[in-house]
């Protein structure tokens, strides 16, 4: 027996509530909102969740520059955002100028070394087919006559 806030009734213990057919719907009814709620969320991120799995390996892998850049700026937390915010950009735009001239120049390149070769290997072949026509062609001179192709 318990005894309650100091006076000395003693406290009914009661036994646990056993679930009833109503309790169990209402707690299926409950599940099935919460699951059709994840769904719908799920559902609506997933577009972005790439987005915010880059944003959070960015923001954690940064921190430690930005808490740098703060304290040399005398922890201010904005301006030392802005700086590292300013200079991805230009580092990434200097990336998109190098990819740019790349994809131009380089693809160019690349083409003309490959027309290069397309070309030479045709005209191999070319000399190959007609090396083997006029060995074909010589053979059947000769065995056509009795004379040699070069005699006349």
């Amino acid at each position: 027996m318990a005894i309650s806030d100091g006076s000395m009734k003693p406290m009914m213990q009661t036994e646990p509530e056993r679930p009833t057919a109503s309790n169990l719907w209402d707690t299926l009814v409950r599940v099935a909102l919460i699951g059709s709620l994840a769904w719908l969320c799920l559902t609506v991120f997933s577009p972005f969740l790439k987005l915010m799995v880059w944003s959070i390996i960015l923001a954690v892998n940064l921190y430690p520059a930005h808490q740098w850049v703060a304290r040399k700026l005398g922890k201010r937390q904005g301006l030392a955002s802005v700086i590292l915010v300013v200079r991805h950009c230009v580092d990434r735009r200097s990336n998109m100028v190098v990819d740019e001239f790349l994809c131009r120049f380089g693809s160019a390149l690349c083409w003309r070394g490959a027309r290069k070769h397309i070309a030479h290997t045709r005209a191999a072949r070319i000399r190959e087919e007609f090396a083997i026509s006029r060995k074909q062609n010589s053979c059947r001179m000769v065995k056509g006559s009795n004379r040699s192709p070069r005699s006349g």
